[in-house]
């Protein structure tokens, strides 16, 4: 782990702060949370033929993305989130939310332990959330799993019938991400607040929190945001960011 600047000053943000925001999709969450919940929507439709009518949709879809990530990393580039998030309302059009709920229940063996640690040790000391590109019932399905939790804020979907019909709202780029969180903030009057991320997508939370008596952590960073996290967490070993919240948490005292 490479912690950047003053020790001392690093534990006075933390301590002054007032909200901790955690990125979900290869952050919080090893994958992409959406992609794993179709893949296992499209397990389950296999198997019950009620659902084979949802096969060919997220077939059609898992084989898109897969080409459309191996068209935009040859040239080093990334899917835009947007259509991603269109790519998946097209797939999963009419499927049960109850069911999308129930996938993501059975994926946490991909969170890694201790970084539910982390979310943990944050929420001792400050409110602590996740905002996130993902549909809002896989956001408030983690956040009624896990209390450490306080808020998940994710896109709002449109739902017939107990189905999933699409989005109802629909953020996908950092300055979406920045105008949520300072609407939270305000709302809650919080201050100070420690961002953890990972790409461009936080690069505007990043920011405002350097300019704003924040902290701000990154886990496995991307090269082109590295220089705007105080700490970086490599190869997602959210063990070391856990020790050193533990020693930097461990006397309040000198806080706010």
């Amino acid at each position: 782990m490479d912690v950047r600047g003053e020790e001392f000053e690093l534990r006075r943000r933390l301590l002054a702060a007032d909200i901790a925001c955690f990125d979900f999709d290869q952050c919080l969450f090893a994958f992409f949370i959406q992609t794993l919940v179709a893949a296992g929507v499209m397990g389950r439709s296999i198997v019950s033929p009620k659902m084979w009518r949802h096969v060919w949709p997220l077939l059609v879809g898992g084989v898109s993305l897969g080409l459309l990530r191996l068209h935009h990393g040859l040239r080093r580039h990334r899917v835009p989130n947007r259509v991603m998030l269109e790519l998946f309302a097209h797939s999963m059009q009419g499927v049960p939310v109850t069911m999308i709920r129930d996938v993501v229940r059975r994926s946490y063996r991909f969170f890694d332990l201790h970084a539910l640690e982390c979310a943990r040790l944050f929420s001792q000391r400050m409110t602590t959330g996740i905002l996130t590109e993902s549909i809002s019932p896989i956001a408030a399905q983690v956040a009624e799993d896990f209390p450490v939790f306080s808020f998940a804020i994710g896109n709002e979907i449109e739902e017939v019938d107990g189905t999933f019909k699409g989005y109802r709202t629909m953020f996908c780029s950092g300055d979406d991400k920045l105008r949520i969180l300072q609407n939270h903030m305000i709302v809650n009057r919080l201050r100070g607040p420690v961002i953890l991320g990972h790409s461009m997508d936080e690069a505007p939370l990043a920011r405002w929190a350097m300019e704003n008596n924040g902290l701000t952590i990154g886990i496995n960073p991307d090269p082109e945001v590295r220089d705007l996290f105080d700490i970086v967490v490599e190869h997602s070993r959210w063990m070391d960011l856990a020790r050193w919240l533990r020693m930097a948490l461990s006397d309040p005292s000198e806080s706010r």
